[in-house]
């Protein structure tokens, strides 16, 4: 990797709080902001935490998404899980741009399983028991009511 800038990506959803201090421990950090529809993510949680009610997971996600956003500067980017699994290509161009990443002069191979993404979101939200209401998502391009 000699001639390269090292790349991190560290993913663990708790870090969507910590912007700031990441940005204090690892100067010159760039943050990509992943979203996933909010009804989808409380759907897929509650598999882990069966009597949490979707309000609280819809409270925790806005809280959360609040916090990032209140330390949001140019060195971030909002990427959308869902248009990231309809169009990978055009999601990576947009990091590429944003943070100035060099194209490599050949790309690096995929394996298999990571060759395809498939947006996981509709089981959860056909069987979500009622619609979002207005709330900070709308500011990350989620409706107000669960898509079909």
């Amino acid at each position: 990797m000699q001639g390269e800038s090292p790349i991190l990506l560290e993913k663990s959803p708790p870090n969507i709080t910590r912007i700031a201090w990441l940005r204090a421990v690892f100067p010159g950090s760039c943050f990509v902001l992943l979203t996933r529809h909010p009804q989808a993510v409380a759907m897929a949680s509650r598999k882990w935490l069966r009597k949490t009610k979707l309000q609280d997971f819809h409270r925790h996600w806005q809280t959360a998404h609040r916090i990032a956003l209140a330390d949001w500067q140019s060195d971030c980017l909002h990427l959308r899980y869902e248009d990231l699994c309809a169009d990978p290509e055009t999601a990576l161009q947009a990091c590429a741009q944003t943070f100035q990443l060099p194209q490599r002069p050949s790309p690096r191979p995929l394996p298999e399983r990571f060759a395809t993404l498939t947006d996981t979101n509709a089981d959860y939200l056909a069987a979500s028991p009622r619609p979002l209401r207005r709330g900070l998502w709308n500011r990350f391009g989620y409706a107000d009511t669960t898509p079909a």
